[in-house]
């Protein structure tokens, strides 16, 4: 289904320089009306949600609006397959979806979503976690779960963070990104098992979950997260992924295209990228390893300058405001005005 979605509405990225060749698809049909200064987009499942100062928008990635709750001034908002959350300001987190709930989470300007926790961020830089705690997504060193925040430990002041389904990752300043949970996979075991036993054996020695940050080997100015990886845009302008498990052994992979990204997203649809050109191009889907494919130029968005992936597509904030989104069965999708907070 993602597969025929994706064939239907990219082109093929024929050239490494950038869209020439690239199979024809339609163009939007008008200029899209601008949704006014949106600062931040999200994205997940089957929607998507743009921050407007401290207003909130929602809307399926169909174009139909979707209601929002009483949230007051908003300072973030994230979104997974089956929920949608805000944080306002005050530490009032409220989400709704499925496993709808509202708590305070004093002291955190952002927050974040992974499957079974969640992850804030402190004006000082500082991060915060909660919530299961299996593979040591919460990163305070244990893998006991945590039902009110605990700091990430052996981390400094960060100035973004990333959540994923059982990881995080953060930046620092310095360009550094530290990584901590991951689910474990076999391939993390050296030996190659043979039987079935064998197997099973395995299983039960996989290496111990990653409960502290650890180091990974980039250069980075930005970083996203998904379902089970990680990727950054680096210094040069490139991009690089890895496993959201991260070992000694983990050696992030650089796609061979232009040094010339500004951002890059990740989700359930697959991995997309926000050229300087604001040309937007996608690729892969991040199951396991997600290994890098070729990306394929999205026809139609040409002055992006945000990307989001959700699950069933992605959407992109044009230098106009408006949005587009595009995945699943149908075409580029301009969104109004709709759904705001109040």
């Amino acid at each position: 289904m993602r597969a025929r979605g994706l064939a239907a509405l990219l082109g093929l990225w024929t050239a490494l320089g950038g869209c020439d060749g690239c199979g024809e698809r339609p163009e939007p049909a008008a200029a899209p009306p601008a949704v006014e200064h949106r600062v931040r987009i999200v994205a997940g499942g089957d929607r998507v949600c743009a921050l407007s100062g401290t207003r909130l928008s929602c809307w399926r990635l169909d174009g139909t609006d979707l209601s929002v709750p009483e949230l007051g001034e908003v300072e973030s908002a994230a979104t997974e397959s089956s929920r949608t959350c805000a944080l306002s300001r005050g530490g009032r987190l409220v989400c709704w979806g499925e496993r709808s709930e509202e708590r305070t989470l004093a002291g955190l300007v952002e927050a974040q979503l992974g499957e079974q926790h969640g992850c804030g961020r402190t004006p000082s830089g500082a991060v915060r976690c909660w919530g299961d705690n299996r593979h040591g997504q919460l990163g305070d060193g244990t893998t006991e779960p945590r039902a009110e925040p605990v700091a990430v430990v052996d981390l400094g002041a960060v100035e973004s963070l990333a959540v994923g389904a059982a990881h995080a990752c953060a930046l620092d300043g310095a360009g550094e990104v530290r990584c901590w949970g991951g689910y474990r996979q076999l391939e993390d075991v050296p030996r190659v098992p043979v039987t079935a036993e064998e197997v099973i054996e395995q299983a039960r020695e996989l290496p111990p979950p990653v409960t502290r940050p650890r180091l990974v080997d980039v250069d980075a100015v930005a970083i996203a997260a998904g379902p089970s990886g990680a990727c950054a845009v680096l210094r040069t302008g490139a991009v690089a992924c890895w496993r959201g498990y991260v070992s000694a052994a983990t050696r992030p992979e650089v796609l061979p295209w232009p040094e010339d990204v500004t951002e890059v997203a990740m989700g359930g649809f697959g991995r997309c990228a926000v050229r300087r050109s604001g040309a937007v191009a996608c690729w892969g889907y991040d199951v396991g390893e997600g290994r890098i494919a070729a990306p394929t130029a999205v026809r139609g968005v040409e002055d992006a300058v945000e990307i989001a992936v959700a699950d069933a597509g992605a959407c992109a904030r044009l230098r106009t405001g408006a949005i587009v989104c595009f995945g699943g069965d149908s075409e580029l999708v301009t969104l109004g005005s709709g759904g705001e907070s109040r």
